[in-house]
């Protein structure tokens, strides 16, 4: 049986009483009994968060607090607000879940308008953000400044009054917008008197940690099913780590450990500077460790390509993966194979395309000549147009806008270097089937691991 998962969970209402403090932490474990929560209370704000000037004295507090966890695999803020969330999401590794967000998540599935109830005139941002102007916010109950207010009688009786007003007003769901509504359990008094549905915050932030919890689960039971042992070496033509690459391809790898090598690894920029390329040399274009890029001729990197296959080898990959879609020549050699998506993607985009018009789009102008060369033995009908995938400024509809005018039927983008945004920007640009070689060649780099 898999252990508990352990979450930290923070109140941002300074609690004297550890059976309120913990009651949150009570909730979730009762729903959802996988999970393991120790709870903590932020300091100096007995009133908790009502206001936007008591968020902002809250955050500092809840980062802080934060630290003082020890080996957690999650962290959840319970407040509606989502106070530090963003920040802790930055400085963290592990899941960080705010309910507010949760809360919001779920309300969508019930439809497009939503009823805010929380104890703030106005909405939390998550809330607004998901439902925009189709969120319906009538204000707080009438006589609730504060999380404490709402464990009176007369504050219950009020909150339900709210809720009924949601219902009138055409709500299709009620969000609660206050963990202390959790507290007094009113969700199911609501429901009962409203009819409609009703998303509890803390019901809400544990069911999104219990969503993080099976989601690690698998991806633990899918590392045990390929072989933890299994290493993948990744060879770029620039320089290593590529943080805009491996992120979005590593769920596709089956949890094989990824060994990164850059054959400008080491090098400064006047040393990149002399791999230029040559007027009959082939152009290939990467990425540099700055988020810059560099311009080289094949020829002159093949050496540097070979000391990283060199290495990788001694480190007992099970294969080695060339992330470029350059054609190279088959002079690399390792004790283990060697993939150059160029072959799989020259074989695989003719049978896509299917006799009609193929359009290719690769980094540098450049690199037209040599690109029209390539493909002529692939399709007779190809259209070609440059666009720089690490230049922040790349006119993409410009590009897309060449590929509509000369009526492309499935287009590549041509080097390792798109991403899946590029790729989703221009299939929405043109109406068009994109093919996205990074992905591609991780499935099947993923199929030959399993």
């Amino acid at each position: 049986m898999e252990k508990r998962w352990k979450a930290g969970l923070i109140r941002v209402v300074t609690l004297a009483d550890d059976s309120l403090t913990n009651i949150h932490g009570e909730i979730i474990m009762k729903k959802f009994p996988y999970l393991q929560i120790e709870t903590k209370c932020i300091p100096d704000q007995p009133e908790g968060i009502h206001s936007p000037e008591t968020k902002a004295a809250a955050i500092p507090k809840i980062i802080e607090l934060s630290k003082t966890f020890k080996d957690i695999d999650a962290l959840i803020i319970s407040c509606a607000d989502d106070p530090a969330v963003p920040e802790l999401k930055e400085q963290l590794d592990i899941p960080v879940i705010g309910a507010g967000s949760s809360v919001a998540a779920l309300a969508a599935r019930y439809g497009r308008r939503a009823g805010v109830l929380g104890i703030t005139e106005y909405a939390p941002e998550p809330y607004e953000h998901i439902f925009g102007k189709d969120l319906i916010n009538l204000g707080k109950p009438d006589g609730v400044n504060h999380t404490l207010d709402l464990m009176t009688d007369a504050g219950k009786e009020s909150v339900v009054r709210l809720a009924m007003r949601l219902k009138k007003a055409g709500a299709d769901s009620i969000a609660l917008a206050c963990t202390g509504m959790s507290t007094i359990r009113v969700a199911e008094l609501l429901s009962r008197r409203t009819g409609l549905p009703v998303i509890d915050p803390v019901t809400a932030e544990g069911l999104m940690t219990y969503y993080e919890y099976v989601k690690t689960l698998s991806i633990k039971r899918k590392r045990r099913k390929t072989d933890m042992n299994k290493k993948i070496g990744a060879i770029t033509i620039g320089q290593s780590p590529r943080n805009d690459l491996i992120p979005e391809i590593e769920s596709y790898l089956g949890g094989a450990e990824i060994l990164q090598m850059g054959a400008l690894d080491g090098l400064d920029k006047s040393e990149i500077q002399k791999l230029a390329p040559d007027t009959d040399d082939t152009v290939l274009v990467s990425k540099l460790r700055d988020n810059s890029w560099a311009v080289m001729g094949e020829r002159k990197i093949i050496p540097l390509l070979q000391k990283c296959a060199d290495t990788l080898s001694s480190q007992k990959v099970s294969l080695i993966v060339l992330f470029c879609t350059g054609k190279f020549p088959d002079v690399l050699r390792a004790d283990v194979p060697i993939i150059y998506p160029q072959k799989l993607i020259y074989n695989i985009v003719p049978i896509l395309a299917d006799g009609k018009r193929v359009g290719i789009i690769n980094p540098e102008a450049a690199q037209t000549g040599q690109c029209i060369r390539n493909w002529s033995t692939a399709s007779d009908k190809i259209i070609v147009t440059d666009l720089n995938p690490y230049d922040p400024n790349a006119d993409i509809e410009g590009a897309a806008s060449i590929m509509m005018k000369n009526h492309a039927d499935i287009i590549l983008l041509d080097c390792i270097g798109y991403t899946r945004r590029m790729k989703s920007q221009i299939e929405e640009l043109t109406g068009k089937p994109v093919i996205l070689p990074r992905t591609l060649i991780a499935r099947i780099v993923g199929e030959l691991l399993e």
